[in-house]
């Protein structure tokens, strides 16, 4: 395992269908889980949804998060995409592809084994 090579995983919050309450505790728990399927395929995973967690209001301060967000992402090597189905919803993780594209950044994938393969030209 090379823990040097540090994926970005992009996973939703905004777009997350559920009450605002329960929003904080939800993206957390997809975050967690997609940050451990990248820890199992061998990369050092980097989540602005835990790394950020309650340092903005969702309310008040969303594009400060998302700034922050995309600064954590132009540190990484590879971006991974949630494939939550709210993901497809997401403004942000579609923001963040955006920046990655613009940065070169290769989107890593997922197979069904849990191995990672490279989409390079994203």
């Amino acid at each position: 395992m090379d823990k040097s090579i540090r994926v970005y995983v992009a996973t939703p919050y905004g777009a997350l269908r559920c009450s605002d309450n329960m929003r904080d505790y939800l993206a957390q728990n997809i975050a967690k889980e997609e940050c451990a399927k990248i820890k199992r395929a061998g990369y050092e995973p980097v989540s602005a949804v835990l790394e950020l967690a309650g340092k903005f209001s969702e309310d008040t301060q969303r594009d400060e998060a998302l700034e922050a967000g995309i600064e954590l992402l132009e540190s990484c090597d590879h971006i991974y995409m949630s494939t939550h189905p709210d993901s497809k919803n997401s403004k942000g993780m579609s923001a963040e592809l955006d920046r990655a594209r613009e940065l070169g950044i290769s989107e890593l994938v997922l197979n069904k084994d849990g191995s990672a393969e490279l989409v390079l030209g994203i």
